[in-house]
């Protein structure tokens, strides 16, 4: 793809998650903040790739600024399902925002944790000048176009603080002579 083309994925993306955003209601998470308290989103999500193949390993990094002085004793993943794959067209598509769907974290990602709850501080595996935090190996097991957000639950605090959101778009592989590979475990139940 030329570099024309990836700025042009990467603009439609996040056009994609700000309209998203815009027209979903999140459900009330594993962490619930209290009534009409805005969540601030202070974490970063950093995905090393937002286009892969079903299988394919990407790294998904969760980071907060180094001075921000907070211990975290939970994380709650969520996965909205904003496209998917259409047989017929053998291609992937974007849905209407009234046919969004929440999907558990892993189901479509191995390696994606729904909820994760620790006994103790989070240890920061991911600590440079600039940011700490933590990270997450993914596999996508289904093909679509996924919207990630995450919480992180502060130890000793009814608030939690959130991510900005990252749009993973997982395409069939492709063969040698360009012809599309499709496994019927890679479709979820409502695939048209």
């Amino acid at each position: 793809m030329s570099h024309r083309g990836w700025i042009t994925l990467s603009l439609s993306s996040l056009l994609l998650s700000i309209l998203s955003l815009a027209c979903w209601k999140q459900p009330k998470g594993i962490f619930p903040n209290l009534p009409n308290t805005p969540v601030p989103v202070e974490v970063t999500l950093r995905p090393v790739k937002t286009e892969v193949t079903p299988g394919e390993k990407v790294m998904l990094e969760e980071v907060i600024p180094a001075q921000k002085n907070v211990q975290v004793d939970g994380i709650n993943h969520t996965v909205l399902r904003i496209g998917h794959y259409d047989r017929q067209l053998e291609k992937l598509v974007n849905r209407e925002s009234s046919s969004f769907s929440d999907v558990s974290p892993a189901k479509a990602f191995d390696g994606l944790p729904g909820i994760l709850r620790f006994s103790h501080a989070m240890y920061f595996e991911i600590r440079t000048p600039k940011f700490k935090g933590t990270r997450f190996v993914l596999r996508p097991t289904r093909l679509g176009i996924f919207l990630i957000t995450s919480e992180w639950h502060l130890r000793n605090q009814t608030r939690t603080i959130s991510s900005n959101p990252v749009v993973i778009v997982v395409k069939p592989p492709v063969d040698r002579r360009g012809a599309v590979r499709v496994k019927s475990e890679w479709l979820a139940e409502d695939d048209d």
